[in-house]
């Protein structure tokens, strides 16, 4: 069920605006992805027309299509020494905030954990592949060379007792929401 954040009134909680919010942000990214998936069928469509036409140029009844071919210089750093990758110096670096969607996965009740404990995390959880690409695979591996690499399903229960978790503080905020209400 998606919930349109338009139409919530001001007096439902802001939990479920945000609901209504996320779940609007997720449809207009699918739309977006489906949007380019069909630009790239009619940008093939068009190549082909004009390949087909020895033509860089195809007409339509609002606009004309010019094709160019572009070669831009890019930068391979597979062939670049270790010691430029690893040199600070050579990279400069901003903070940026990114919104990412999660799929969510639906759970029932009863196979749901019903309390996350606070412990230690037994498994280190930072990625063991493409470290290359990390930010910050030039930092030194301090303390964590006895913990051994989390897998995927490591993740995913501690992700679902996470979510169980927040799931049930929201749902307790909510009936103390409910309670001093009444």
């Amino acid at each position: 069920m998606t919930i349109n954040p338009h139409t919530i009134s001001a007096s439902q909680t802001p939990q479920l605006r945000m609901i209504a919010t996320v779940d609007a942000l997720a449809e207009v990214r699918s739309e977006l992805a489906k949007l380019r998936q069909r630009e790239a069928e009619l940008c093939d469509e068009i190549r082909g027309y004009a390949t087909e036409k020895h033509s860089d140029r195809v007409a339509g009844t609002q606009c004309d299509v010019v094709i160019e071919t572009r070669c831009p210089k890019r930068l391979r750093p597979e062939v670049l020494p270790q010691e430029i990758l690893n040199d600070p110096r050579y990279f400069s670096e901003a903070a940026e905030q990114v919104v990412l969607l999660a799929p969510r996965r639906q759970r029932t009740p009863k196979t749901a954990p019903q309390i996350y404990e606070e412990k230690p995390t037994p498994k280190d959880l930072r990625p063991t592949e493409h470290v290359s690409l990390s930010p910050l695979a030039h930092l030194a591996e301090e303390g964590s060379a006895h913990i051994e690499p989390a897998t995927l399903e490591d993740a995913v229960t501690e992700a679902e007792a996470l979510e169980a978790y927040a799931d049930r503080i929201a749902a307790d905020n909510h009936v103390t929401d409910q309670t001093r209400s009444a």
